[in-house]
């Protein structure tokens, strides 16, 4: 019981201070995120006001294009605020909106609340969006106190992870303004936490409930693999273990890779056949628009971009420079060095670990975590490769595995060390508390 309670106010802690910190940053900042929050919105508010999917080669809505010209959102400087009818061809890929090749599970999820919070509180569409989706970042605070009391945190250093990775800038940039990048990352720790919660269930319950929501959070952004990989390495040491009295381990994998399989093929069923099937083919000018940008902007050659890509993983926590609110020193220099540390503790952890299917479920984790930081920008740039577009990569596309990987980072902390790690993270929450009613 008293573990049940220590949880559960870690949790609800967690949840009013990224709600704090969150819901600051939209009141005190007047910028937003430029790449392709226009479009995300887009694709929400659709939803939410007329109660339908939009089509997958929809131009942007007047709806979204009379809210953004009245903002300074990059691109929509040429658009008249207040004008009953926009010219499409004035906004960013001439109107055509880049989001809408997404599954709708991120958009009809947000798209909900927008609403309610729309009519309820009476706000603007665009204000109303914002804070519905700065739920999301609301829920990977929870689901990260989740996801680490599972892997055996004391409350302190449970609640510390939470905070410490909800304070990092690019978490917060990405968490309130219209996107569905931490979206996809709250989801995939819930994945990696219900599998981790269900151990006492059958194995078909275990799986069809973590595999399930590792799917929709690949549905909502692809990077989530990560949670699928965990869930696999999992299972595989659960089936290791219980497979008395001959234990093998190549016999153990069947179950992890025909889960792996199945989540494939539903991730390429849904994506790839139902949706066009639901919406129509995607818009080829969005694509072709932000193709011709991308590879006049980025480089092109493998070793180049593949070089790039790696680049970016000490800036994973970090926000653009061009952030007002996080565009200090210090403020710049602390989630450098979080990720810094981040990423050498699980590169330790793995390395002191046994093997895979031998290991506790931290170590699972962690290997997971690590494997996705250094393999993904490869696969990415294959499945960029394959499906004819240019090679682009960004820091935020690190976060699911950094997210993870942070997860880990104070197992096994001592109840003195434990308070060391809350007392840090606190600090760097207040301190970027601070950046956003100093700016």
């Amino acid at each position: 019981m008293e573990s049940r309670r220590g949880t559960i106010l870690a949790a609800s802690i967690a949840a009013l201070l990224t709600a704090i910190l969150g819901l600051s940053f939209l009141a005190r900042s007047e910028f937003f995120n430029p790449f392709d929050e226009n479009s995300h919105y887009d694709y929400v508010v659709r939803i939410a006001s007329q109660a339908s999917l939009p089509p997958r080669d929809a131009a942007i809505s007047q709806q979204a294009l009379q809210d953004w010209a009245c903002t300074e959102g990059l691109g929509f400087d040429e658009l008249t605020c207040g004008a009953q009818v926009q010219d499409p061809a004035k906004a960013p890929w001439e109107g055509a909106n880049t989001a809408l090749r997404y599954f709708p599970t991120y958009y009809a999820l947000t798209a909900l609340p927008t609403r309610i919070i729309h009519d309820v509180a009476n706000t603007t569409w665009l204000d109303a969006a914002r804070i519905a989706t700065t739920g999301w970042l609301v829920l990977l605070a929870v689901g990260l106190v989740l996801l680490t009391r599972r892997l055996g945190m004391g409350v302190l250093a449970s609640l510390a992870t939470s905070v410490l990775v909800c304070s990092m800038p690019m978490v917060v940039v990405q968490g309130t303004s219209m996107n569905n990048d931490v979206a996809g990352v709250a989801i995939a720790v819930l994945a990696v936490w219900s599998w981790l919660a269900l151990t006492g269930r059958s194995t078909r319950t275990r799986l069809l409930v973590s595999g399930g929501l590792a799917l929709a959070a690949m549905t909502v952004k692809e990077n989530a693999v990560v949670a699928v990989l965990a869930i696999a390495l999992l299972e595989w040491g659960e089936q290791y273990r219980t497979s008395h009295p001959e234990r093998s381990a190549w016999r153990a994998l069947r179950l992890p890779t025909l889960l792996v399989t199945v989540i494939g093929a539903g991730y390429v069923l849904l994506l790839y056949v139902l949706d066009p099937l639901m919406r129509g083919p995607a818009s080829s000018a969005a694509e072709e628009l932000v193709a011709a940008a991308v590879a006049a902007a980025e480089p092109q050659q493998w070793g180049l971009a593949t070089a790039k890509a790696y680049n970016y993983l000490p800036y994973g926590f970090q926000s653009a420079g061009f952030i007002p609110v996080f565009n200090g020193a210090w403020a710049q220099l602390v989630p450098l060095l979080v990720t810094m540390i981040v990423v050498g503790a699980v590169v330790f952890q793995v390395m002191r670990s046994r093997r895979s299917w031998l290991t506790p479920a931290s170590g699972l984790v962690a290997q997971s975590a690590l494997a996705y930081l250094a393999a993904f920008p490869v696969m990415f740039f294959v499945l960029m490769k394959m499906s004819g577009l240019p090679l682009v990569f960004q820091p935020r596309y690190y976060l699911p595995g950094l997210v993870l990987a942070t997860a880990v980072l104070f197992v096994g902390l001592s109840r003195k060390w434990s308070i060391v790690a809350m007392t840090t993270s606190g600090a760097i929450y207040a301190f970027m508390l601070v950046q956003v009613y100093s700016a």
